[in-house]
């Protein structure tokens, strides 16, 4: 956590614990519906009420029918099917999830302009494609801009049906025939055998520098080169397994975190690599890139370099995982174009 003030506006966060020693208790529940409440992204259905291994994912408004609950540290567990459990929080028991006013975002004077988006020309035709991510959930957009999501959510392996393609710069988006659009990097051709675990490099043509809502020396040229997927794959895993632990101020883990400790547990953990305890140094622990330049497993870092107050790991799609501030709880988000991030840093 830097150490200037930190005003963290992020989207919805949600309740959650996990304590230095588990205390369980558990009871039975008449059988009751259960409506997913959670409506700023994916839900993670978990093999057991400790944040341990994910078996799928829930979307806003699913009914899902609970068959009992444990309490785990003082917190809800809702069991939902054999070894599939949800945090209390997520769902809304016997009644359809309401629309909950979202946490306010910051209003700055006036949002950055964007440069102009490039588009060539729409292909189409019917397109059998197949989810090649495995690193968790792929988030269906509304638009080519990551701009809304439409509820949607993609598991690896899965199979749709694209209904045309179309290339905004220099980045190739297919249209689903259900609705909605997913980059082509996290998907593949159906039936073919192989495909990258990550994203492939989105490789724009001409990189578009994003204009920045007030001068700075924060951006930097695309930094040279290729990321080691595999370190990168094992950093985004780790830092998912801690998504819904709590937030709490100078937190390194593993059961709870601020922004900069949370960077520094996976790092360490997942590939061994000391980047530093807060935001300042963690900025010098690799090479700078500028946000338009950001790959999956790069640091994202909000403030003047040198004086940063808050940091998050990003994980492609427009997507980042980060611990937001007091009262939310680790987090996989979208990016907001009204709480732009400043630089980011490629550690791997």
């Amino acid at each position: 956590m830097g150490t200037g003030t930190k005003v963290l506006a992020v989207t919805a966060g949600v309740a959650g614990v996990v304590g230095a020693a588990t205390m369980v208790s558990g009871h039975t529940v008449a059988a009751a519906t259960g409506t997913v409440s959670y409506r700023a992204g994916a839900t993670t259905v978990w093999a057991s009420p400790a944040f341990k291994q994910a078996k799928r994912y829930l979307t806003f408004n699913q009914s899902v029918n609970v068959l009992g609950s444990k309490t785990v540290n003082g917190s809800v567990w809702y069991q939902i099917g054999s070894n599939e459990w949800v945090p209390s929080v997520y769902l809304k028991v016997g009644q359809a999830a309401t629309s909950t006013p979202t946490p306010a975002k910051p209003t700055p004077a006036k949002p950055a302009p964007s440069q102009p988006v490039q588009q060539a020309p729409t292909t189409s035709g019917q397109i059998k494609l197949q989810v090649s991510y495995q690193g968790g959930a792929v988030t269906v957009w509304k638009t080519t801009a990551f701009s809304g999501t439409t509820g949607q959510y993609l598991t690896h392996g899965q199979t749709v049906t694209a209904v045309s393609k179309t290339v905004v710069n220099g980045a190739t988006w297919y249209r689903l025939s259900s609705g909605g659009y997913v980059p082509a990097q996290y998907l593949k051709a159906a039936g073919q055998t192989t495909a990258p675990s990550q994203p492939a490099k989105p490789a724009p043509s001409q990189p578009a520098k994003p204009a920045p809502s007030q001068p700075n020396n924060n951006e930097v040229a695309q930094a040279p080169g290729v990321a080691n997927p595999t370190a990168v794959a094992a950093v985004i895993n780790l830092a998912r397994q801690q998504i819904g632990k709590p937030y709490a101020w100078g937190g390194k883990g593993p059961t709870s975190f601020d922004c900069s400790g949370l960077m520094s547990y996976v790092f360490q953990n997942a590939v061994g690599k000391a980047i530093g305890g807060w935001t300042v140094p963690q900025e010098s622990s690799g090479v700078r890139v500028s946000i338009s330049a950001l790959k999956p497993g790069d640091l994202v870092f909000w403030g003047n370099a040198g004086n940063t107050y808050h940091v998050a790991l990003y994980v492609g799609g427009g997507q980042m995982i980060d611990a937001p501030r007091p009262g939310y709880n680790v987090q996989l988000t979208a990016i907001s174009p009204y709480w732009a991030p400043s630089f980011g840093v490629r550690v791997l």
